[in-house]
């Protein structure tokens, strides 16, 4: 009875891994970093890079085996540089046997069908989570190092409308800093944090012990050694939680050091924070374009299609019953930002940047492009916004002969 009080079940060996958390099975990942963020480390200019190893090292960290000093040998091609977040990096998989990929094979194809003879080489530096300034950053960070560039082209705007409110703000994270960057400095194996890590394993252990104890020994039956046993398990489980919490670093809005947030942001003013968000986009841009210009280089601007927005896309009832939440998540984000980063982009094109808003591309599209709630594509999705930038690259192809011969 007295059992049955404290911990709401009669006591029985069995029963006591329910007084645990689920930290406690096996190969669980003790530092609680989102999935988005395993594969990614620190990097001192750009925010963050694949954890790339051996030959992959010559990619500088974004994920492609090639060099982008490369790019010195190709002088007779079109050298396109990719730049953007999950969706940029969507399109340079492959889509072809020989190793083509979807932006790549779409270029190509469109100078054929134009009379154009040109071949292209193409550098992937988008990045899962990048948003300005990282696109930017990243840019001047491999001109620095060498790299040659005919036409940047950058996709871009669905991470920069979304991710600071949604992920930064419960935090406090300042909005330029790069996604996650809170958990990527806790993420550090320092001595002190692998010194934490080390007493859970030991209480995981201690635990395991516990329980196997309970469940093999005759004597652990009796509900005055469950007693005994259940208090042993609980204040385990609260060390070991109070562990957990230290090692994972978790923190509320205001709590972030200098180092893990940078400097204090008013997120409760959402429309101040939108048009924030949207001038640093906007800013982040022209001055990507500045840069490619005095490298004779053209740049392109391309805005993301996204299923939120309305009126953009007639749903399949696939998009509309598993891609498609707009009243949670992404959603409601999404559209509250339109409207600020919308007056950014008619700014944008009145400067006469070379601005191209893929927004409407799917507006008579029936069948499904989309692949999850977020912003990603399906094959047929991501063919159609390759062949929508590939488009715009040959009706501008003025800009580029212009940008690599500004006397001519």
């Amino acid at each position: 009875m007295t059992f049955r009080a404290i911990y709401d079940h009669s006591y029985r060996p069995k029963k006591l891994y329910k007084l645990t958390s689920s930290s406690w099975i096996p190969d669980q990942d003790e530092t609680g970093v989102p999935n988005h963020l395993t594969d990614l480390v620190i990097h001192p200019y750009f925010g963050f890079a694949i954890d790339v190893v051996g030959g992959a090292r010559t990619g500088l960290g974004f994920g492609q085996w090639t060099s982008p000093l490369r790019s010195q040998q190709y002088g007779d091609k079109l050298r396109v540089l990719l730049l953007g977040g999950s969706v940029a990096v969507q399109l340079m998989q492959p889509e072809l046997a020989d190793g083509t990929n979807y932006f790549k094979k779409a270029v190509k194809d469109a100078f054929h069908q134009s009379g154009i003879d040109l071949d292209v080489w193409m550098f992937n530096a988008a990045l899962p989570g990048f948003k300005q300034p990282q696109q930017f950053i990243a840019y001047s960070y491999l001109l620095t190092q060498g790299a040659e560039f005919d036409l940047v082209v950058n996709l871009d705007g669905f991470n920069e409308m979304t991710l600071a409110m949604l992920e930064g703000k419960p935090k406090g994270l300042y909005p330029a800093y790069p996604r996650g960057w809170d958990v990527m400095l806790g993420n550090r194996m320092t001595a002190n944090k692998l010194r934490k890590i080390a007493k859970l394993l030991k209480l995981r252990e201690e635990q395991a012990s516990l329980i196997e104890f309970a469940q093999s020994t005759p004597l652990a039956r009796s509900a005055v050694a469950g007693l005994v046993l259940a208090h042993k398990v609980v204040a385990n489980e609260e060390r070991a939680q109070a562990l957990v919490q230290e090692i994972e670093q978790k923190k509320q809005q205001g709590e972030l050091s200098f180092e893990e947030g940078g400097i204090p942001f008013d997120y409760d003013d959402e429309g101040k924070a939108y048009r924030y968000l949207a001038a640093l986009w906007r800013r982040s841009s022209v001055l990507l374009s500045q840069l490619a210009e005095s490298n004779n280089a053209a740049y392109l601007h391309v805005f993301q299609p996204n299923q939120y927005l309305e009126g953009s896309k007639p749903l399949s009832r696939q998009e509309y019953e598993k891609f498609y939440v707009p009243d949670d998540g992404f959603g409601p984000v999404y559209r509250a930002a339109y409207p600020y980063f919308s007056k950014q982009m008619k700014e944008l094109t009145e400067a006469g940047e070379w601005f191209a808003d893929a927004s409407m591309i799917f507006k008579d599209e029936q069948q499904t492009v989309y692949s999850d709630l977020c912003c990603h594509f399906n094959e047929h999705g991501l063919r159609l916004l390759a062949e929508y930038i590939a488009g715009e690259i040959v009706t501008g192809f003025e800009r580029l002969k212009t940008a690599q011969d500004p006397a001519g």
